[in-house]
């Protein structure tokens, strides 16, 4: 095929990804630009990807397939950086996929900007309105270095590239948060800028499975308990951050300790947990985070259950509303030991009116309790008695300020 040389290379890795990677290589195929070559970087898939990327390759000469003789895991992300010979340079991972203006969009930035070093359309989480924060690192290197590791983030290195840069900030060895050690190299030569409209769309990986993904990377405890520092040091060994930066970069590895313990060790979490609030880390002291991710791990973990539930007790006891509700279902689900209508009690006290509610159901269902939590402002409250209303079960005499409490909803 005859044509401008490519400007921009493509990397796309894919594992087991025979469901997504035609989607993916669609969706390069549709850009507004034409001048690309994508390379389809099989990391020795079982199923059908390799197949797949044969056939891509078959029907575009742009499109070259690679595949792996043996798992690289993510140093197969370094496959097609490699081998760039394009002045741009974007990974595309195999289960996301791209606007059709996202190339054009991304180069038009970069060639208006010659500071910037890469550029990032917003992005979806895949079937879903919201999505992860790409707002624009620019400004002194310390202050867009300083707002990058406040909220690092693992969508930044899909924007498009310099390639010189890019190759000379990616780590030479694999380590947890490796794209972490890319972007502050990215972002230490230079800004990331923001284009508005989404056009990056990814498949959403529950956040708990990267605490837990530290598990593979480090068999030393430190490495393990500080799932970042490999990160950090390795960072600070190419000179990517700054001086200025260390401190922000030692509450990156504190957030991310808390992270890890509260996911994998929750009982060693919960005896922390007056320590990690003094310091002020998110999981501690947010309202409703704590009680989300020892929620989740109670509900899809019996091995972690009871120490979650330990976490949700004494978060409760420090002032937690969503952390005693949270309890409260967990016990009326038989998960957790326990009073359930006292810890729903506990919720009310703090300030959830749903806390009413839910005792008033575990104590039988008392009626004027139930209006009560409504009347404190509860929906579950309000559309319960609105299903009983219409099912016929609401007692009559009820029927009036029940229409009145809906009324106000």
């Amino acid at each position: 095929m005859s044509g401008p040389p490519p400007r921009v290379t493509i990397c796309m890795p894919a594992c087991e990804a025979e469901t997504t990677l035609d989607r993916a290589i669609a969706s390069v195929r549709a850009q507004t630009v034409g001048d690309w070559r994508l390379i389809v970087a099989d990391d020795a898939s079982g199923d059908g990807t390799w197949a797949l990327a044969q056939a891509a390759a078959a029907a575009d000469p742009r499109i070259t397939a690679l595949r792996q003789p043996a798992r690289l895991g993510v140093m197969n992300f370094a496959t097609g950086l490699e081998r760039a010979d394009t002045p741009f340079f974007v990974w595309l991972a195999a289960d996301d996929y791209w606007g059709p203006r996202f190339l054009e969009s991304c180069l038009n930035v970069l060639a208006r900007d010659a500071r910037a070093v890469s550029a990032l359309p917003r992005c979806r989480w895949i079937g879903r309105i919201d999505g992860p924060r790409t707002d624009t690192l620019d400004g002194p290197v310390v202050q867009r270095m300083r707002r990058y590791l406040a909220a690092p983030g693992g969508t930044r290195m899909y924007g498009l590239m310099r390639t010189a840069i890019a190759r000379a900030a990616f780590p030479r060895r694999a380590m947890n948060a490796y794209d972490w050690v890319l972007m502050t190299g990215i972002l230490r030569a230079g800004p990331q800028i923001e284009i508005p409209e989404p056009m990056l769309f990814r498949d959403r990986t529950d956040p708990l499975r990267y605490a837990a993904a530290v598990e593979e990377f480090h068999r030393a405890r430190l490495f393990r308990r500080f799932p970042v520092l490999a990160m950090s040091l390795a960072a600070l060994r190419a000179g990517h951050v700054p001086l200025a930066n260390l401190g922000d970069l030692a509450a990156l590895n504190l957030r991310k300790h808390e992270e890890y313990l509260a996911v994998m060790h929750p009982g060693q979490f919960a005896r922390r947990l007056r320590l990690f609030r003094a310091l002020g880390l998110p999981i501690a002291t947010m309202p409703g985070r704590g009680a989300e991710v020892a929620g989740q791990i109670a509900r899809t973990d019996p091995a972690r259950r009871a120490a979650a539930g330990r976490v949700l007790v004494r978060l409760a006891r420090l002032g937690d509303g969503a952390a005693a509700l949270e309890l409260g279902h967990l016990r009326q689900a038989g998960l957790l030991r326990g009073d359930a209508r006292a810890a729903f009690a506990r919720a009310g006290e703090l300030g959830l009116a749903d806390g009413w509610f839910h005792a008033a159901l575990a104590g039988g269902g008392d009626w004027p309790r139930i209006v009560g939590a409504a009347h404190r402002g509860s929906e579950a409250a309000r559309a319960h008695l609105a299903r009983s209303r219409d099912a016929g079960r609401l007692p009559a005499a009820l029927a009036d300020v029940t229409a009145y409490l809906l009324a106000r909803r």
